[in-house]
């Protein structure tokens, strides 16, 4: 397993970016948010892209506040025909760990807070 560090400080109208390279392969475990003294607020939406691909790996609303936090992204999963694959009794979908190929990560965020920080740990196994 692998830990990506990202450190976001926002700007002035509480946002912020960064992008991890050398390139990663592998599955996304998951994301945990750490708070520091100048904490992002809870309003704070982050989004958790691919570099080559665009593909969104998570939509995290309220990504930031007083408190530890961490999230385990999965994506629906599909049969040999394209149809989504379901849990019969209830119809949700059939998740997996989202695959990560010779790719760099990029953390957007918006809404944190003008001059706010926190610290995101991406762990890919």
């Amino acid at each position: 397993m692998e830990r990506l560090t990202f450190t976001l400080t926002t700007s002035a109208a509480g946002a912020a970016s960064e992008s991890k390279t050398p390139y990663e392969s592998g599955f996304l475990h998951s994301i945990d948010y750490t708070p520091s003294a100048a904490t992002i607020t809870s309003a704070a939406t982050l989004t958790v892209t691919g570099q080559i691909t665009g593909k969104t790996m998570l939509t995290w609303a309220a990504a930031g506040g007083a408190t530890i936090q961490q999230k385990s992204p999965r994506i629906p999963t599909h049969d040999v025909d394209g149809a989504a694959s379901l849990f019969a009794a209830g119809g949700e979908p059939v998740e997996d760990a989202i695959a990560v190929f010779d790719e760099g990560i990029t953390l957007t965020l918006a809404g944190g807070g003008a001059s706010k920080t926190g610290t995101y740990h991406v762990q890919i196994e």
